[in-house]
């Protein structure tokens, strides 16, 4: 009986110290929201003042340049429209630059409208019920 009992009394004392060692296991911590940390700003290079003047006359030369060809993009859809008319050809019909061709393009989609939710029922107030005749 000593053996059984000594036998129960280790187990149980195992058991508890085992049991103490295990922790239930815990929710994480909230962490806070990062703090976004903004970014460093570029190391600014600067050319010369001699250089500034050239870099300010070639942009200068560039914007130009862009106005010129946009002048003479006007003037060419102007003679492609021109040309459209005079032939009677439909506004599907589109130039080709690179062939200097005119071609047909895609027929136009039809216009599609939207498309909206009909509109809800109202719903009527039941009717009282007829008053008995006496």
């Amino acid at each position: 009986m000593r053996l059984a009992l000594a036998s129960f009394w280790f187990a149980l004392t195992i058991t508890m110290i085992v049991v103490q060692d295990v922790k239930p296991p815990q929710a994480p911590a909230p962490q806070a929201a990062p703090v976004p940390v903004p970014p460093a700003a570029p190391k600014v290079y600067k050319p010369t003042e001699v250089q500034g003047l050239k870099l300010q006359v070639a942009k200068d030369q560039v914007d130009m340049v862009k106005m010129q060809y946009q002048n003479a993009m006007g003037q060419l859809n102007s003679t492609v429209e021109a040309v459209r008319k005079e032939e009677g050809w439909p506004d599907t019909v589109l130039f080709n630059m690179d062939s200097m061709t005119f071609v047909e393009g895609p027929p136009k989609a039809a216009a599609v409208p939207p498309t909206t939710p009909a509109p809800a029922k109202p719903v009527e107030a039941p009717k009282p019920a007829p008053k008995p005749k006496s």
